[in-house]
């Protein structure tokens, strides 16, 4: 910048000095022209300024030998020469921040050409492993949760479902499905009847204005339903009225079962949470994760 600056004052100061020329050597003639016209002795003084001779000290940015800096004079006009526009046989020393920068510049383009040369891990087959199961479908896997995708929307419940009950709230809700899951770890149930169970419930609390003293009977219904779609050995309905402590007869379960059905249009196949949870867990390979802690475990306690 302070070579710049210099240039520019040495151009004012040369065009300067031609102007009063100019004036000398043209007598008083001129001079009155220049007085009458002063947007001409304007323009005269640019054309000095901008025809000034820049003679040419070069200045290479590269650098110069035995890492000394050449200043130019105060009075000489010079020019700025770009690194790229000298050869690199004129033997000058590079200065260490260009080699730095270029060695910089030349790491980012190596980092970005592997990153480029980065392939995706191929995805991999959840199903293959059960080729052989004839349980596992795994022809119709695919179509299957395909199915329960479609329809997912018609089995889910409105979050807002227990705001037209008024005898009822969502507190009591929770301290019946936290009885539910006592009742389900007694009889030894699958998973799968639990989650069916609760779909069950809110249905039909959905559906149907429940008072308080019926809702453990809605929950054990529920539960005596879920237990016939999804279980073996199904627990009896003298089972589930001694659980709850003989609260409901025998005919008040009965007869909560035939309104529960009726209310839900025996519609019992739904796709529940369960089913999407367990494809998860078999596609994040739980099982193998789960076997390997145990074998640590295991292999801690004996140790």
């Amino acid at each position: 910048m302070g070579g710049l600056k210099e240039n520019i004052n040495a151009c004012l100061i040369e065009g300067a000095s031609n102007f009063q020329d100019d004036v000398r050597l043209g007598g008083s003639k001129q001079t009155m022209e220049l007085v009458q016209n002063p947007r001409r002795a304007l323009s005269v003084i640019n054309q000095n300024i901008w025809g000034a001779t820049i003679r040419s000290n070069a200045i290479n940015k590269k650098g110069l030998g035995n890492g000394v800096a050449h200043k130019p004079n105060p009075g000489d006009d010079h020019t700025v020469i770009d690194v790229e526009d000298c050869g690199d046989d004129d033997g000058a020393a590079v200065p260490m921040f260009v080699r730095h920068t270029e060695a910089f510049l030349d790491e980012i383009d190596r980092m970005d050409v592997d990153e480029l040369e980065v392939t995706e891990d191929p995805i991999l087959d959840i199903d293959g492993r059960d080729l052989k199961n004839p349980l596992a479908v795994v022809e119709y896997v695919d179509d299957i949760y395909a199915y329960y995708r479609k329809i997912e929307i018609s089995s889910c419940v409105s979050p807002t479902y227990m705001d037209h009950q008024s005898d009822i709230n969502e507190k009591m809700r929770a301290i019946l499905i936290d009885w539910l899951l006592e009742v389900h770890y007694k009889f030894e149930l699958m998973d799968e009847t639990l989650f069916l169970t609760i779909n069950i419930v809110d249905k039909f609390l959905e559906r149907q204005v429940v008072v308080r003293k019926k809702l453990q009977l809605v929950g054990v219904t529920a539960m005596l339903l879920a237990c016939k779609y999804e279980e073996v050995s199904v627990p009896i309905v003298d089972d589930f009225i001694l659980i709850s402590d003989n609260a409901y007869t025998r005919k008040e379960v009965l007869d909560m079962e035939k309104l529960l059905l009726n209310t839900l249009q025996f519609n019992m196949s739904v796709p529940t949470p369960y089913v999407f949870m367990r494809r998860f867990l078999k596609a994040a390979q739980s099982d193998k994760k789960l076997l390997q802690q145990f074998t640590q475990l295991n292999a801690a306690f004996t140790s």
